[in-house]
């Protein structure tokens, strides 16, 4: 099943997220990726979805609600949107095996950082004898 199959059967059957209470935000996130972003070439700014969202559903109180209550449960559910670290951002639903490798190395490199950092952690835990 492609990328962009797994967000249009979404649109007709929500599954486990069916009775969530921001399910109507997470159906209008899609449909407007789907409608409007498609690959990474026709990508969309955060900032402007997020905007968008935010003027029609009042309790999205900060782009924090957004991304923990409504693109974290997507991605849970293996609704993947694309976005790329770095310059020229944007989100996008994944089109081509180019936009999946793309995010692949974008989530390898978040991994990556998050790993040094919980070295650090265990480096700073075993100096204060707490390992």
């Amino acid at each position: 099943m492609s990328f962009v199959s797994r967000a249009e059967g979404f649109l007709v059957d929500q599954g486990d997220l069916s009775d969530d209470p921001n399910k109507d935000i997470m159906l209008d996130t899609i449909r407007y990726l789907l409608e409007n972003a498609r690959g990474y070439q026709n990508r969309k700014s955060t900032k402007v979805i997020y905007q968008l969202l935010k003027r029609k559903y009042k309790k999205m109180k900060n782009k924090e609600f957004w991304q923990n209550f409504v693109l974290n449960k997507l991605r849970d559910e293996g609704i993947f949107i694309g976005s790329k670290i770095g310059g020229g951002g944007g989100m996008f639903i994944i089109q081509t095996k180019g936009d999946a490798m793309m995010v692949q190395a974008s989530y390898q490199h978040r991994i990556e950082k998050e790993q040094s950092h919980l070295d650090e952690l265990e480096v700073q835990m075993r100096e204060a004898g707490w390992l």
